[in-house]
């Protein structure tokens, strides 16, 4: 995977995303945001469109790694205020993180976050993102 391929990236993470919807469904594609120095500016870049990542998404992606040659990685909120469940998603490609680290960070009361959702979503991981 090419530290700067941000589509393919976006298409892998959506898996995850997709069972997250699943579980919950306000948890979905449309309210996927980048992250932003505020939580306004975090509301201005959707991840995903109807059809996969969103041109949107992909040029604020390109713009901030722009000058970038060794490392990228993809962040994501999931967008809501107040959810019952709340996520967050990183991959990091290249240094200084580890190389091709995917960080999953769900946020909820102890009974939201079971055993079947944490099965669930590791699927998708191990399809896409081939850990070793």
């Amino acid at each position: 995977m090419g530290i700067r391929d941000f589509e393919r990236i976006l298409r892998k993470q959506s898996k995850v995303v997709e069972v997250l919807e699943r579980h919950y469904p306000e948890l979905d594609r449309a309210s996927w945001r980048l992250p932003g120095d505020t939580e306004q500016m975090a509301r201005l870049f959707p991840v995903f469109d109807a059809s996969g990542p969103s041109r949107i998404g992909l040029a604020a992606l390109e713009q901030e790694f722009k000058g970038e040659r060794d490392r990228s990685y993809v962040a994501m909120w999931d967008g809501q205020e107040q959810p019952p469940l709340s996520a967050g998603m990183a991959c990091h490609i290249g240094p200084p993180e580890p190389a091709h680290t995917l960080n999953i960070e769900l946020y909820g009361r102890s009974a939201l976050i079971d055993a079947e959702l944490l099965v669930d979503v590791l699927r998708p991981v191990v399809a896409q993102f081939d850990p070793v």
